[in-house]
C-alpha cells in the first residue's frame, strides 16, 4: 500500500520511508515520500525527485508539529508582531502578519531541530518534546531580527515610491526584484539561520542605496552594470530548474554571495561577511554548473 494520505493530523502512520519502491508495467519505480504542508492541512505525498521531497518534508514536519502543539502555537500567534512598532514595520514593508507569524514559528522549531528530521513516531514525539523550552524564546528572537530588517525596509519602500524620475527606473526595478527575492514565500524556513541573521544589514544597505540615489545616479548605474551578469545567470538557470537556490548548496552559496556583492557595491561601509567580487562569483558559478550536470531534473 502506498503511504500517500490526503490529510494527517498526528503521527499515526508508522515509519515514513525515505524511498518507496514499486513496480509499474514491469518497470521498477522509485518515489520519495514526504510530509507536505498545505497551510490548512498536512498530507503525505510521493515525489519523483528526492531533493524536492527533502525540502518539502522540512516544512511538512514542522507544520505537523504545530498541529500537535496548539498551546505554544496559540501563545506565539498572539505575541508575535503584535505591538505597535511591529505593526508599523509590517504595514510599511507590505508583508502579511499571519504568514510571517507562521514562518517565524516554523523556522524557529526547525532551527532547534537542526538537520536531522524525524521519519517515525518515537523520534517525532521526542523532537517535539525536546523543543518545548526553547521554542518560544527562539521565536521571539527571530521576531526581533525580522523587525530590525522590516524597519529599514519600510523606510526604503517609502523613499522608493518618491523616486519617480526616469533615470531611477533601472535601480527601482533592481531593488524591487531584490526585495521580492529576500521575501520569497517560505524564505524563513528555506534559508539557514546564519543568512537570516544578515537581513537587518541587507535592509540597511538597501536603504543606504536609495538615500544616495538622487545624488549618485551614475555611480549606481555603473555598480548595477557590474552586478547584472551575475544576477541574470542565476535567474536564467532557475527558470529551467525550479527551486535551484534551495536545492543546490553551491547555488545557495552563490545566491548569498550576490547579496554580499550588493552590500560591497552599494553600501561598502557596512562590510561583507565573506570576500566577494565579480571574479569570485564567476568561480562559484562553475561549481553551480557542475552541480547542475550531476543533478539533472
Amino acid at each position: 500500500n502506498s503511504p500517500a494520505q490526503h490529510q494527517v493530523k498526528s503521527w499515526t502512520f508508522g515509519e515514513l520511508p525515505s524511498v518507496w519502491r514499486t513496480t509499474a508495467a514491469g518497470m521498477k519505480v522509485e518515489r520519495f515520500p514526504a510530509l507536505v504542508d498545505h497551510g490548512d492541512r498536512v498530507a503525505i505525498e510521493l515525489h519523483d525527485y528526492q531533493p524536492d521531497a527533502t525540502l518539502l518534508h522540512r516544512r511538512g514536519v514542522a507544520a505537523l508539529a504545530m498541529t500537535c502543539s496548539s498551546q505554544t502555537v496559540k501563545y506565539l500567534r498572539k505575541q508575535l508582531f503584535a505591538d505597535n512598532k511591529a505593526s508599523l514595520a509590517l504595514a510599511g514593508s507590505g508583508l502579511d502578519r499571519v504568514g510571517l507569524v507562521r514562518e517565524t514559528i516554523m523556522s524557529s522549531l526547525l532551527e532547534i531541530w537542526g538537520e536531522t528530521l524525524p521519519r517515525d513516531e518515537p523520534s517525532f514525539t521526542q523532537s517535539v518534546n525536546s523543543a518545548k523550552g526553547q521554542w518560544v524564546p527562539m521565536a521571539l528572537n527571530k521576531e526581533q531580527l525580522m523587525i530590525n530588517f522590516l524597519q529599514p525596509l519600510a523606510e526604503a519602500q517609502n523613499l522608493l515610491n518618491q523616486l519617480k524620475k526616469v533615470e531611477f527606473s533601472a535601480a527601482r526595478t533592481d531593488i524591487a526584484g531584490q526585495i521580492q527575492y529576500l521575501l520569497e514565500p517560505g524564505f524563513m524556513v528555506m534559508n539557514r539561520a546564519y543568512w537570516l541573521e544578515q537581513y537587518p544589514r541587507y535592509g540597511k544597505a538597501l536603504l543606504h542605496r536609495i538615500q544616495r540615489l538622487n545624488g549618485q545616479t551614475e555611480k549606481d548605474q555603473k555598480s548595477l552594470r557590474l552586478l547584472q551578469p551575475s544576477l541574470t545567470r542565476l535567474e536564467e538557470a532557475a527558470k529551467g530548474y525550479p527551486g535551484l537556490a534551495s536545492l543546490s548548496p553551491p547555488a545557495m552559496q552563490y545566491r548569498w554571495m550576490l547579496e554580499e556583492f550588493r552590500v560591497s557595491l552599494f553600501a561598502q561601509q557596512l562590510g561583507t561577511r565573506l570576500p566577494v567580487s565579480a571574479k569570485r562569483l564567476d568561480e562559484q558559478w562553475q561549481k553551480v554548473k557542475s552541480w547542475l550536470i550531476e543533478n539533472p531534473r
